[in-house]
């Protein structure tokens, strides 16, 4: 433990202050040429860089320095006895990796961050807790942004996420993880832009109103506020034997089923899981969800939008795409198929969008892809505009390829019937890459799915 006589580098002792009634002790802020760095003097960034935002930060990853300048511990030693030295407890996560464990109130942790700009941000905190939750404090430069309730979990392994929305400045600060009740652990903390540069927008609000030089009503929406609701969605199950398709005609290692698939905190959530089932045709080695509108909810013609944050895990192929409700999914590709998104090949950074038809089919598809952000730090938006003769696909607004009737030659133009929407995330296949068990569970997260039509 630090004393209070450490002197920062100019020789000056730090003064300290307590936030009010909160637990984050912190100094008063140190200037650094023209940038106003807050935190302890002595604590750096662990790992030597800050933590960009919006992106995921490790709860275990909290900023050098030591206890009193860049954590408060009531118990002495990491109990835990993971991943780093010092008094914060550390235990191996179930979810992989590491969480800190057993947070009590008066605690506090903070992580150097870089905020690349201002705006409204979602911040999610995935926490467990045996022992009957608590509130949580998400600081910035030592003021309390917004206070989170911790509910009790069952367990200290069993995990769920809780959210809450703040305003950040640009530039580098200070967050601060703190409690005034508790215990729970915590495993990570993540950001997500909430609104402007990222696209989105809240439930009937259309962010990208004259999108492709047109005006749009809004005609469906799902916001997955109440569940999953069975009158709009079918789950598929399995490998997809019982289609005529193993492994879902890709080679894909999952097996799809209905418990990988619910809503929370008014979001979809499709998980890909590490585990292994069993049906009549097999045993498979990973478990994944799928859901369809087939038969319930179609679309022919307008615009489509899907915000959606991808799962970030080695093998996944998360995609929202659609298929032609007239023709089932074995006779592919006679039905035709439009891939608004598509990630794969643990490539981060890059979504693709694809059309198949009769003639322009798997390899031969109609394809462009869009690069840039990581899509697994936050939410997105990825969208279609179809027309009789002409499919765009976009990402956040951003037009990524233009394809029309011209473009498939002879072949048949399969987009003038009705489609259907799947969100799925597959595992491995011919797209998929090789999994990396360690790196599962891992979520597809939907915020909403909306159909427009022209005003």
């Amino acid at each position: 433990m630090h004393d209070d006589k450490q002197t920062a580098s100019d020789g000056v002792a730090p003064s300290k202050k307590r936030l009010g009634r909160r637990g984050f002790l912190a100094t008063t802020a140190a200037v650094v040429g023209s940038s106003a760095v807050t935190g302890g003097v002595n604590a750096a960034p662990y790992g030597g860089s800050a933590h960009p935002v919006p992106g995921r930060i490790e709860a275990e990853n909290y900023d050098t320095g030591g206890q009193n300048w860049s954590y408060y511990d009531t118990s002495s030693g990491n109990t835990g006895g993971a991943y780093r030295s010092g008094d914060v407890d550390i235990e191996t996560c179930s979810e992989g990796g590491y969480n800190v464990g057993w947070i009590e109130a008066g605690e506090w942790l903070t992580y150097t961050m870089n905020v690349e700009s201002a705006g409204t941000y979602q911040v999610d905190l995935r926490v467990a807790s045996g022992g009957g939750g608590g509130t949580v404090n998400v600081e910035s430069d030592q003021t309390v942004l917004s206070t989170v309730d911790v509910p009790g979990t069952g367990g200290w392994q069993t995990w769920t996420t809780v959210s809450t929305t703040v305003e950040l400045d640009s530039g580098q600060h200070v967050l601060g993880i703190s409690t005034d009740t508790g215990g729970f652990n915590l495993n990570w903390i993540e950001f997500s832009s909430a609104g402007g540069g990222g696209g989105g927008g809240g439930s009937g609000t259309d962010p990208y109103p004259n999108l492709d030089g047109n005006s749009w009503n809004q005609t469906w929406s799902d916001e997955f506020d109440s569940g999953v609701d069975t009158g709009t969605w079918s789950y598929d199950i399995g490998n997809g034997q019982a289609s005529g398709l193993d492994g879902w005609g890709n080679n894909e290692l999952q097996s799809y089923q209905q418990d990988n698939v619910w809503t929370e905190n008014s979001r979809l959530v499709i998980e890909a899981r590490d585990e292994t089932v069993s049906d009549q045709y097999g045993t498979y080695d990973y478990t994944s969800g799928k859901i369809k509108t087939q038969d319930k909810r179609l679309k022919q013609f307008g615009r489509i939008d899907v915000r959606a944050k991808l799962p970030r895990a080695g093998g996944v192929w998360p995609a929202i795409w659609m298929l032609g409700n007239d023709i089932d999914e074995a006779t592919w590709p006679d039905c035709g198929e439009i891939d608004i998104m598509e990630n794969f090949g643990n490539d981060w950074t890059t979504s693709h969008s694809t059309i198949h038809g009769p003639g322009y089919s798997g390899g031969g598809g109609i394809s462009a892809s869009y690069s840039g952000p990581d899509f697994t730090a936050g939410f997105h938006d990825y969208q279609l505009t179809w027309y009789q003769d002409t499919i765009k696909f976009w990402v956040d607004g951003n037009l990524v390829n233009t394809i029309t009737a011209d473009d498939v030659g002879s072949n048949t133009w399969a987009f003038n019937d009705d489609f259907y929407m799947i969100l799925n995330v597959a595992i491995g296949g011919t797209l998929g890459a090789t999994p990396t068990p360690s790196d599962y569970p891992a979520r597809m997260e939907v915020d909403h799915v909306r159909y427009y039509d022209w005003a």
